[in-house]
């Protein structure tokens, strides 16, 4: 019988994934979006979509998935991961003044406290 050279990366994957699953806690802030790190150019989009960027520190494949958020109101949104943050804490969320304007109410706030889950 040949011995062939497969390699099978089921435990990284399985790994990506319980790290993702969970709710998170952490803090909320805002940014102009533009081209990201998922590789969409948002330009223009910050006031009309929910576009979040996830820590960097995660180590998701989470381009494309949608995550909901909860602000410390009561009010959630659904939004689509299309960046990612490398100066965010693990928990810390970047998103589009929509989504922050939305949970929050005013963009003078800068930061919030939410918790947020990958759906």
């Amino acid at each position: 019988m040949p011995i062939t050279n497969t390699t099978i990366n089921h435990g990284h994957d399985q790994a990506k994934k319980r790290k993702a699953a969970g709710t998170r806690t952490g803090d909320m802030t805002y940014y102009t979006v533009g081209m990201g790190a998922c590789g969409h150019d948002d330009s223009g989009k910050g006031d009309s979509e929910y576009i979040v960027a996830v820590s960097e520190s995660l180590d998701t494949d989470s381009c494309g998935q949608t995550v909901t958020i909860q602000g410390s109101n009561g009010n959630s949104v659904q939004g689509v991961v299309r960046d990612k943050c490398p100066s965010c804490a693990e928990g810390a969320l970047d998103v589009s003044e929509k989504t922050f304007k939305d949970l929050i109410g005013d963009l003078d706030v800068g930061v919030a406290q939410v918790t947020w889950s990958f759906n």
